[in-house]
Order: structure tokens, then C-alpha cells, then sequence
């Protein structure tokens, strides 16, 4: 039965190889990247050098700038630019007696705010803008020659969005700049103030990509229209630009469903708010861009220009520099700088989940067969009744849920069925302990390619979906893997009974603990807490000291794909170590609990699916033979010092 089982994982695993292709395929097709311009951050660099917005933008189109990012614009920031005044209570009567306007003012019987338009053309964009904002006969926005009368209080009026003037967009376009445009969601905004912002991002010209914006951080719309925006955008061919987050407090709200209406137009932006750039001298932020596009696929860059000078150079000096780094870092690593595209419609098929589904049922059983005697009628009604829960879930629309559940089983499994199988309870030798942790990563790896071919769809790719139970991974081997390796060597063979096996796997608990041991194993396992809280993008300040920054910058200069630090460091000289000592002593196994953190890891890189797979299995091969080479020199310094113990005793 366990060569049956083991002959359909294995077809499990290869058929999994075919969404995995097209995955890969999709990432190394789509290597465009965009770099999309801040405008009123380029105003306030202009401002401040004395320069020609018109010059600058040139400049910068020169290396590789391809869109602006237009921000909508509101009576507060006209007022601020010098475009429009307001008329407070103590000049109304001053200016209705010089213009004669006494009837009109009589007549303002709401709370209103009377504007005066400096900037005269901006006046026809803006009559009909608060037209269509204001298009009620109660509400009614009264014109006259120098400006408005707009009802509402003045809080509330001077931050209604008036969206993007397009006279202000049309010479962007006449220097071939693509238009992203920038709009805020808000509590006011009703079906005539929402049909408004939309209908006024289609007559921007050369409107390319709606990136959201605000303090709020929400999509248009949320959370009621987030609907009628996505089936907007997506009937007018506007693209969706999802802003990635660092902290998911700071997650874009109403972005995942609104994702969801427009799969295939969505592409991943990366920004860096402003606190992070004043901080980030232009090398850093050049190794920062690169990061996300290399390993987060992201394909828009929202570049704020720098507004401090580096390193002596000018201001515009500072910010061409930067622009010509990260390019050629771009095309240094096969990407091409030019407007971005989404990536095609993928989503996980009927064939890949049960492709999933198989290999994770089979797994599961070859893993209890090690354990326990199960027939194969079991095996036979557990499996078919698995597969029977695919067209169910689809009835359901439940797909997603029933992926997800074996997606994370199937994420704990492989590596800890990996770990148990290649674990001795005798000492082997270096060569032995080699193929025993290639054989565990096999395993792991097996499980990563199904865990893909379970979740591999746009949303994943590009880390807007996200793969629950990541920190689970990076727990489950680190503890269970060493102890069941332990039970299952100590009593070689089949339980027959579940209740059997059970006292098998507490037995070891009744003997006598020394106190060593467990000093030792708690320095361990705060060890490995520690290495799992630094897991992920965002990372506690000081928690990764300033040498391994420098270090890991020099693994990515000099490996096509840097390994993780948890595998090559801890994880994989640990297990080689393990299987130096044997299960058999109490070392080995405390070895082991650390052993296990190589596994988890690489598990933990496959289900981050929003890595290119490419990416993901060089860095491990790179892990792996940077772990054998330090786990050679570990098992020397512990060989060496174990000799010179057994001297000193002898003595």
C-alpha cells in the first residue's frame, strides 16, 4: 500500500509542476515596471530650486518616467495655490457695496461660502465641477461674475473633492505622460458625488491607472459602492493600483474587494510615505524599489521626489541620480522600465485543486501509515470523500475556503513527514546526514509546489491574498517534527491501534528529565521565537542588527536569490548536526527542534506566493548549500569539543 500511495503523491507532485509553469510563465512575461511621478511633489522641488516644471518633467522622462500621478483637487488647495479667496463675514459687506451685489448676498439664506475665482481659467472647469456636485435645486451653487456661493458649512465645502482638472492634465499628456489619477474616498459621498469623481476620471487624457489616496486609506466608494466602482473601472478599462502595505493596520480598506470585481486589472504599487523617505538616503531607496519589484512583484513605483540634497549634489541632481541607479538596477536584474500591465487572468482551476487536494490526502496518509496500521478502505473513502468536497465547495462558492484549509494542512505536513522519514536514531556520517536533509527537503518542497497549485491565482501573485497561518509554518516543524522523529525511532513500526500509538508518543514524558536539558531547550526554542518574530515584511525596529544588513546586501549582490538566514545559518547545520548525533542521545534531538526551522522556512518562502517561484527555488538551493558547508563546520567544532571532553574525563 505504501508504494501505491507513494507512486500517486509523486504523480500528485508532477501534475502540480503544471500551474506552477504557468505561474512562472506569467511572472517572466510581465517584466515591465513603471515609475509614476508624484506631480505635486515635483511642483514643490520646482518651487523650491527655481526651476521649469515643464524642463524638470522632461528631465526625468528622459530616465524612464512614464506616468504622473495627478491628486484631485479641493477648494482648500485652490485656496492655497492662490487660485480662489474666500470672502469672510467682515468683507461681505465691503465687496456687495463695490459690486453692487446686495441681492444676490440678501438671498443666501443656508450656511454658505462665497468664493472668488483669481485664477480666471480655472472658472469654467469649476462651474461645472460644483454643478455636478451640487446639482440639486435646494443646494443649488449660485454663480456670479467673480465667483460662487456654495451652500454647505465651511469645514464641509472646503474639502468636497472637485477631482482632477483636465486642463491641468492636457499639457502631461502633450509631453506623452500617461495620467494616474489620485482620489480620496469620503464620508459625504453620495451616488451624484461618486457618478461625478468617476465620470471625471474618464476625461482626463491619457488616463492610465486609479491609485486611491487619503489619510483613510480607503477605496472609492467604501464600503458600500466599492461595487459599482470595480464594474466602472473595469467597463471603462481603468486600471485598479493597489498600494502595497507594511502594516496591515495601515491596509487599504475595501482594496481586496475591489480587487476581486477586477482580477486581471490590478496591478501592485509600491510608495514610500514620506517619514520613511526623509530617512532613506537614495541607496537605500534604490535597494528598497528594487526589493518589491524583484521579490513582491510590484510593477508600478510611486516616486515622491526627494526634496533634500545627498552626497553634495543639487536637489534635482539628487533625484536624477536616484532615477539612474534604480534603473539600471531594474535592467541589471532583467526588467524594463516602461508603463506597466496587469498580470493575465489566472485563477486556481477544478484541475489544480484536486491535483492539491490528491497530494495532500495521500501525504497525510503515508504519513499516519508511518505511525499507524490503516487499511485501505479507509484510505479509499477518506480520499474520495475529499475529492467529492471540489464540486461541492464550487455549489457552495466555498472553492477558496476548501483551498485554503488544505493549503495550510498540506503547509504543516510535508516539512514535518519530511523531518520524521530521514531521521536516524544512530549517529550517521557526514555523506549520510547530506542525502538525509536533501531527502527532508524534497518533501517540504513536494508540499510547497502543492500548496501553489492550490493557491495560485492573481490575488496570491500579487500579495493581495494572502496565505493564512504563514507563522503557524515556522511553529508546527520546529516543535513537532523533533519529538515525533524521536517516538517513531524509539519504537520502530506500525502502532496498531491510535490509542496505541498515543501511549507510544507520551511514554518518553514519564522518564526522568534532567535539569539541563530543559535549560537547554528553552534557549532554543527562545532562539527560534525570536527568528519567527522577524519573520515577515514588517520587521520591529532593531531587530536585525546593522552587520546582517550589510551581509544580506552582499548576498543579494552576489547570489542571484539571497537564502534566508534561518535556513543556512540555523535551520540546515542544525539538522545535519541532528543526524550526526543520532536521536538516540539527547543532544541530537535538541539539535533537531533548531534542524526543523530550515524546513519551516522553506515551506514559509513557498507560501509566500506573492514570490516569484523561480525566486523562491533558487534561494533555496542557495540555502541549502550554504547551510552544508556551515553545518560541515558544526559538526567539526561539535566533534572536536565532544574529543576533548572525553580526554578531559578520561584523565
Amino acid at each position: 500500500m505504501k508504494k501505491f500511495l507513494f507512486i500517486l503523491l509523486l504523480i500528485s507532485f508532477v501534475a502540480s509542476l503544471w500551474p506552477a509553469l504557468l505561474r512562472h510563465h506569467l511572472e517572466e512575461s510581465n517584466r515591465q515596471v513603471e515609475i509614476t511621478l508624484d506631480y505635486d511633489g515635483v511642483s514643490d522641488l520646482c518651487e523650491r530650486e527655481g526651476l521649469s516644471v515643464e524642463t524638470t518633467l522632461s528631465e526625468f522622462q528622459k530616465l524612464g518616467v512614464s506616468t504622473i500621478a495627478l491628486s484631485e483637487i479641493t477648494l482648500e488647495k485652490l485656496h492655497q495655490e492662490g487660485k480662489i479667496v474666500w470672502l469672510r463675514g467682515e468683507d461681505l459687506p465691503l465687496y456687495e457695496k463695490e459690486k453692487k451685489l446686495h441681492d444676490l448676498f440678501k438671498n443666501i439664506s443656508l450656511p454658505s461660502v462665497v468664493v472668488l475665482v483669481s485664477d480666471k481659467s480655472i472658472k469654467p472647469w469649476l462651474s461645472k465641477a460644483l454643478a455636478s456636485l451640487f446639482g440639486g435645486e435646494e443646494f443649488r451653487v449660485q454663480e456670479f461674475p467673480d465667483g460662487f456661493i456654495i451652500p454647505g458649512k465651511w469645514d464641509d465645502v472646503t474639502q468636497i473633492s472637485l477631482g482632477l482638472d483636465p486642463d491641468q492634465a492636457k499639457p502631461l499628456a502633450a509631453q506623452h505622460f500617461l495620467i494616474n489619477p489620485r482620489i480620496s474616498n469620503r464620508d459625504d459621498l453620495d451616488e451624484t458625488k461618486l457618478g461625478y469623481l468617476l465620470a471625471n476620471v474618464l476625461s482626463i487624457p491619457n488616463v492610465r491607472t486609479l491609485i486611491f489616496s487619503g489619510l483613510r486609506n480607503e477605496v472609492l466608494g467604501f464600503d458600500h459602492d466599492v461595487g459599482k466602482v470595480g464594474e466602472f473601472l473595469r467597463l471603462h478599462q481603468v486600471r485598479f493600483g493597489y498600494v502595497e502595505a507594511y502594516e496591515s493596520a495601515r491596509a487599504l480598506k475595501g482594496g481586496d474587494e475591489l480587487a476581486q470585481k477586477m482580477p486581471d486589472s490590478v496591478v501592485k504599487v509600491q510608495a514610500l510615505i514620506l517619514p520613511s523617505l526623509t530617512r532613506l538616503d537614495p541607496e537605500k531607496a534604490v535597494e528598497t524599489f528594487s526589493l518589491g519589484v524583484r521579490e513582491r512583484n510590484i510593477r508600478i513605483i510611486y516616486f515622491r521626489p526627494f526634496l533634500v540634497n545627498y552626497g553634495g549634489k543639487s536637489v534635482l541632481e539628487t533625484n536624477v541620480q536616484f532615477l539612474k541607479s534604480l534603473r539600471e538596477d531594474l535592467e541589471r536584474n532583467g526588467f524594463e522600465l516602461s508603463p506597466s500591465r496587469p498580470f493575465p487572468l489566472l485563477s486556481a482551476s477544478r484541475f489544480s485543486t484536486v491535483i492539491g487536494v490528491t497530494g495532500v490526502v495521500v501525504g497525510t496518509f503515508l504519513f499516519l501509515l508511518t505511525f499507524l496500521d490503516i487499511s485501505l478502505l479507509w484510505f479509499c473513502i477518506f480520499f474520495l470523500g475529499s475529492l467529492a468536497l471540489v464540486p461541492v465547495a464550487h455549489v457552495m462558492h466555498q472553492e477558496n475556503l476548501l483551498r485554503s484549509i488544505f493549503a495550510f494542512w498540506g503547509a504543516n505536513l510535508f516539512p514535518i513527514f519530511g523531518i520524521v522519514l530521514f531521521s536516524e536514531r544512530k549517529p550517521l556520517g557526514f555523506f549520510n546526514s547530506v542525502l538525509a536533509l536533501l531527502g527532508a527537503t524534497l518533501f517540504t518542497v513536494m508540499g510547497g509546489f502543492l500548496v501553489s497549485s492550490l493557491m495560485t491565482d492573481n490575488l496570491t501573485m500579487l500579495g493581495i491574498q494572502t496565505f493564512r497561518g504563514v507563522k503557524a509554518i515556522l511553529v508546527a516543524p520546529v516543535i513537532l517534527a523533533p519529538w515525533l522523529a524521536f517516538v517513531y525511532q524509539r519504537g520502530k513500526g506500525s502502532a496498531r491501534s491510535f490509542s496505541d500509538w498515543l501511549r507510544k508518543f507520551v511514554e518518553p514524558l514519564r522518564e526522568p528529565v534532567q535539569v539541563s536539558h530543559v535549560v537547554a531547550l528553552l534557549i532554543l526554542l527562545v532562539g527560534a521565537a525570536f527568528m519567527i518574530l522577524r519573520s515577515g515584511n514588517a520587521v520591529p525596529e532593531g531587530a536585525v542588527p546593522e552587520w546582517e544588513k550589510s551581509f544580506r546586501a552582499t548576498l543579494d549582490t552576489t547570489l542571484a536569490a539571497r537564502p534566508r538566514f534561518k535556513e543556512f545559518v540555523i535551520g540546515h547545520p542544525f539538522y545535519l548536526l541532528a543526524s550526526g548525533l543520532g536521536l538516540e542521545s539527547v543532544g541530537g534531538v535538541l539539535s533537531l527542534f533548531l534542524g526543523g526551522l530550515g524546513q519551516a522556512d522553506i515551506m514559509d518562502s513557498f507560501a509566500h506566493l506573492h514570490t516569484p517561484l523561480r525566486l523562491t527555488l533558487l534561494r533555496t538551493v542557495n540555502g541549502i548549500w550554504l547551510g552544508i558547508i556551515l553545518g560541515a563546520f558544526l559538526r567539526l567544532i561539535v566533534g572536536r569539543l565532544t574529543t576533548v571532553n572525553r580526554e578531559d574525563r578520561s584523565k
